[in-house]
């Protein structure tokens, strides 16, 4: 699997999701320097779905994600 970077506002996630597992991974990062770069190991193609999520609003599911089943690639984990 190649690597991905995502970038999400701090704010944004914090705003929407306050007390969800990602937002406690980036109030409390490993490091504690502003610009810490975080490491997920996930699928990105899933991984992509929350982030967008956070950004529009809305579900956006391409064609590579499987739709059924109750966990999203480990969706509920950060949500």
């Amino acid at each position: 699997m190649a690597e991905q970077y995502f970038g999400l506002p701090k704010y944004l996630l914090l705003s929407k999701a306050p007390n969800s597992k990602l937002a406690d991974i980036i109030q409390n990062p490993p490091e504690k320097d502003e610009n810490v770069v975080i490491l997920i190991d996930g699928d990105p193609d899933y991984f992509r779905v929350i982030v967008n999520y956070f950004r529009y609003d809305e579900l956006i599911l391409d064609a590579n994600i499987n739709k059924r089943g109750k966990d999203h690639g480990g969706a509920s984990f950060f949500l």
